[in-house]
């Protein structure tokens, strides 16, 4: 998919393009750092649509003062015309950490997002 962002092109056609490109365009959403604190993980497949790009992280919550840890859980985000990341909203609700396994936010994506399927 290419992009047009203040006037700059870019071309977003795998998870690795879509990092580079949300570095270049200001984001730092993929700062090794920030990965690392929310023990984050992209998912390899993005998803192109009118609006954008759609992808998976999955996110781990681990306390820092206890043994306290959650499971893993993923969530839809969309990197869009603009440049920005978002979540996706999930039957009108907040859709971070919605889903249980990378497999079922696919096939959100698929089904519910796409305009005519991947």
């Amino acid at each position: 998919m290419e992009f047009t962002i203040e006037g700059n092109h870019y071309q977003i056609r795998n998870s690795e393009e879509l990092v580079a490109v949300a570095k270049v365009t200001g984001s730092h959403f993929f700062d090794r750092l920030t990965m690392k604190g929310f023990k984050s993980k992209l998912e390899p497949r993005i998803f192109e649509a009118p609006e954008g790009v759609y992808f998976v992280t999955s996110e781990r919550f681990v306390s820092v003062f206890t043994d306290y840890r959650e499971p893993r859980k993923w969530t839809i985000r969309l990197f869009n015309l603009e440049g920005d990341i978002r979540n996706v909203k999930i039957n009108d609700g907040d859709g971070f950490q919605r889903f249980s396994n990378r497999e079922q936010a696919y096939r959100y994506i698929e089904k519910n997002l796409l305009k005519g399927g991947d």
